[in-house]
């Protein structure tokens, strides 16, 4: 019977920590449990422990079926030096996510071209330019062939992804904050998605220091001071480096 529960500890431990990037390793995780209970069960003997992981299948199997398509985990997933290609099985969740992915960057290319175009609006309408008969050709030729958004996240992408994986225990939000400079899009997209937890257990965590703090010889504290304690509780290990 342990044996059968042991890689549910391990799943809760690995998915439960404040300290590690937990939301990528999801779909990862999801399918080696699969596993680790398929693999279990072609050595058990015994009825009853059968029986169990059957039951634990059964129930996982709708839950897990789809995990690869869930926006929130396979954006993770992807933008995960760690795992990218190798999180999906599927071809075509790895594909649908990747062109997510590629509208996501594109979209962050326009929003900073429309402001920096506001920006220089001005400036450049005050300027006359005074268009040359010999140029003319060339300059049309130029501006046609300029590097469109799509182009730049194309050349992006694929320079990440032909990246070499880095090791499982290594720190993805160091990796990409090495290379913002990079890849400065995906770098954007990466801290935003990465940036998510796994579990409600990290936010059940504050609400029991909230508790511990709130007591009733401290039921008289204002609730602006409950929010600056719980939030020293929380971060202190920060405050000691």
């Amino acid at each position: 019977m342990c044996s059968i529960l042991k890689p549910f500890e391990e799943v809760t431990v690995e998915l439960s920590s404040e300290k590690t990037v937990s939301v990528s390793k999801v779909i990862v995780i999801a399918r080696g449990l699969m596993t680790a209970l398929n693999r279990l069960k072609s050595s058990l003997q015994m009825d009853a422990s059968l029986q169990l992981v059957e039951a634990l299948l059964k129930a996982m199997s709708p839950r897990f079926n789809k995990v690869e398509y869930n926006l929130v985990l396979s954006k993770a997933s992807f933008l995960d030096p760690r795992f990218k290609r190798n999180a999906f099985s599927e071809n075509d969740s790895w594909q649908t996510i990747k062109q997510r992915i590629i509208n996501d960057a594109e979209a962050l290319i326009v929003t900073h071209d429309k402001e920096v175009g506001c920006d220089t609006a001005e400036d450049d309408s005050a300027i006359p330019v005074e268009e040359s008969l010999i140029w003319h050709d060339f300059d049309r030729k130029a501006s046609s062939s300029k590097v469109t958004p799509k182009s730049t996240v194309l050349v992006e992408l694929r320079q990440y992804t032909e990246e070499p994986l880095i090791s499982r225990k290594e720190n993805p939000l160091v990796w990409w904050e090495a290379r913002k400079k990079i890849y400065p899009r995906l770098s954007k997209l990466a801290k935003k998605h990465l940036a998510v937890v796994a579990t409600s257990v990290p936010s059940e965590r504050v609400f029991s220091k909230a508790g511990q703090i709130i007591s009733e010889r401290r039921s008289r504290l204002k609730s602006s001071t409950v929010q600056k304690l719980v939030f020293l509780n929380s971060n202190k290990i920060l405050l000691t480096r």
